[in-house]
Parts: structure tokens; sequence; C-alpha cells
């Protein structure tokens, strides 16, 4: 007797997207300048591959590193994407990667029938000597510096819910949060 297992099919131009994110640029005040909204990621194949091979089979999980950038990578990408489309090489105008530690996640809850966790809010900032403009995007990388491919590996990208400029003296809050479905 043959076991017919019907097979996943996804609903064409879906992909998975374990983590959404979301903004916050502050004033030097301390008050909300612009607020974006929960805006899904692209996983690129780094990222796949990085998934796999710490879930499968066990490797060491790389330390992650968020990113602000000017544009949006392909699902193909590496680190070397970055080089043009970072908003400054790390570490000018008052911009640094930061960096997500397995610490900064929530322990997994049920969030309406799956999975949940949500990262410790990361403050980016402030802006000095020049504006941060035309942010578009937050990748999620394995290293505090470098945009050449070697130098670390480019998992997600999640794009912004609009283009942002942080101006001299605002913060740029970033929060991410992973769903499993």
């Amino acid at each position: 007797m043959d076991i017919i297992v019907p097979r996943f099919k996804r609903p064409k131009g879906k992909r998975w997207s374990p983590t959404i994110g979301r903004y916050d640029v502050l004033d030097p005040d301390g008050s909300v300048a612009e607020a974006g909204e929960w805006v899904p990621n692209l996983l690129l194949d780094e990222g796949e591959a990085d998934v796999l091979n710490v879930w499968l089979l066990q490797t060491a999980d790389l330390s992650k590193y968020l990113a602000l950038a000017k544009a949006t990578p392909g699902e193909t990408d590496t680190m070397a994407w970055l080089n043009p489309n970072e908003v400054f090489a790390p570490p000018l105008n008052g911009y640094a990667r930061i960096q997500i530690a397995s610490g900064d996640w929530g322990a997994p809850g049920l969030d309406t029938g799956d999975m949940k966790s949500t990262a410790a809010q990361k403050t980016f900032g402030p802006a000095s000597g020049s504006n941060w403009a035309s942010l578009t995007t937050v990748s999620l990388v394995t290293a505090a510096t470098g945009q050449i491919a070697g130098s670390g590996k480019h998992l997600l990208n999640v794009p912004l819910s609009g283009t942002t400029t942080v101006n001299v003296g605002q913060s740029f809050l970033y929060t991410l949060s992973a769903k499993v479905q």
C-alpha cells in the first residue's frame, strides 16, 4: 500500500518570514518624532542556512547585530551588499551596529495559537555630525563591523514601514520579534 503525503504548497509569492520589526525615531527630549509599523522580514540565503545549521546540526549560534541600510537586498545578497548600502561604515556620525544577544530575547509564549518571542528594544545613536538619511531597512548580520563578503553573514533584512531620516540629535529605536507558525 502506498502512503501519499500531501505536499505543502506555499501561496505564490509568499516566503517564510520568521521575524518582524518596528522602529521609532526619538527626539532629544525623548518624544516620538516618528513611529513605524510592524513589518515582516526577508530571510536571506545565509540566514536560511544559519537557521538549519543551528536547529538541525546544533552548530554554534552566531553573534548577531542590527545594521541600518538605505536599500533592500535580494535573497542571495551577502555582507558585500552592505558596502554601498549601510547608512555609514561604523563607527561614523554616532552610528554603530547594535548587538542582539540570546539573553535579549524573551521566553517564547503563545500568540494567537503560535509561539512568539520578542527581543529587547535596541537604540541606535543619537545621530551626530550628519543626518542618517534615506533609511529603508534594518539588517541582521553576524559582525559588529565590516562590509565585505567573508566579514560575517547577512542573515535577514526587515524593511521599514517607510523611508525615514534620523536627524542629528535624534535616536533610532528598533524591536525585533520572531513568531513560528
